[in-house]
């Protein structure tokens, strides 16, 4: 089981340019959706991006990104997790360990490496550098290809 981290979620976005290597990640998102998970982090952030949109006076941008998120949010629906006390205790310890080891993986890569790993779940990100420090079990399926599909 595993949990997508915001920039691997994003690449499906309405808004963003496919290429060959996403190709081979969204056939194996569609395969595996039932074993894959969010974090309300991802939900987060991919709201400050459509605010931002707003902002910068895009807001056909934003109200396609809106929609999106909108289909996000009803495909994965109960596997949206939350961020409750446990995994903000977690991800301040993780946030420090990773700190330790001279790396700066910020708030919402910590809450999102917590919450995987209070749940047993491997982060999929293309973002090693913030992950790797801070212990977790992740997978980056542009360098290591797509992991085995659950089941």
């Amino acid at each position: 089981m595993y949990l997508l981290d915001t920039n691997i979620l994003s690449q499906g976005a309405p808004t963003k340019e496919s290429d060959l290597a996403f190709a081979d990640l969204a056939d194996w998102l569609e395969a595996s959706a039932d074993h894959l998970w969010l974090s309300v982090v991802t939900i987060a952030e991919i709201m400050a991006g459509i605010e931002r949109s707003m902002i910068r006076g895009e807001p056909r941008k934003a109200a396609r990104l809106r929609a999106w998120l909108d289909v996000v949010e009803h495909l994965y629906g109960p596997r949206i997790l939350p961020l409750d006390r446990h995994a903000a205790r977690l991800t301040g310890i993780l946030s420090a360990r990773a700190q330790m080891r001279g790396a700066s993986p910020g708030f919402a890569d910590a809450a999102i490496a917590a919450t995987a790993e209070l749940r047993g779940l491997r982060v999929v990100t293309r973002n090693a550098k913030d992950f790797a420090p801070m212990g977790v079990a992740f997978v980056n399926p542009y360098e290591a290809g797509v992991p085995p599909i659950p089941g």
